[in-house]
């Protein structure tokens, strides 16, 4: 299944140098916190993260190479300007209701 999901997809969607973790290759990566309850118990981890993963677990994120959030905590973007941002335009939306 976890092939299924990395250097297959990538295959079957034609993107060279993704989906294996390899010299070379392009370092998407999201590190998970595996104690957390919902990925209990951990008999299989490909099924963990299949069926009970929920996005919450995850830790810090590479794409690129690149660290985009570290520790939970973004690296690339001002996470303040982000919601700043969404009030903003919700305030928008709202007036021209």
């Amino acid at each position: 299944m976890f092939s299924f999901a990395t250097d297959n997809a990538a295959n079957a969607l034609g993107i060279e140098k993704t989906g294996k973790i390899k010299a070379g290759y392009k370092a998407d990566i999201a590190i998970l916190d595996t104690s957390c309850p919902q990925m209990q118990p951990m008999n299989n981890p490909v099924s963990a993260l299949c069926y009970s993963a929920n996005g919450g677990e995850v830790v810090t994120t590479i794409i690129n190479g690149k660290i985009v959030m570290e520790d939970r905590v973004l690296t690339e973007i001002d996470e303040q300007e982000v919601y700043y941002n969404i009030e903003r335009i919700k305030k928008k939306l709202k007036e021209k209701r």
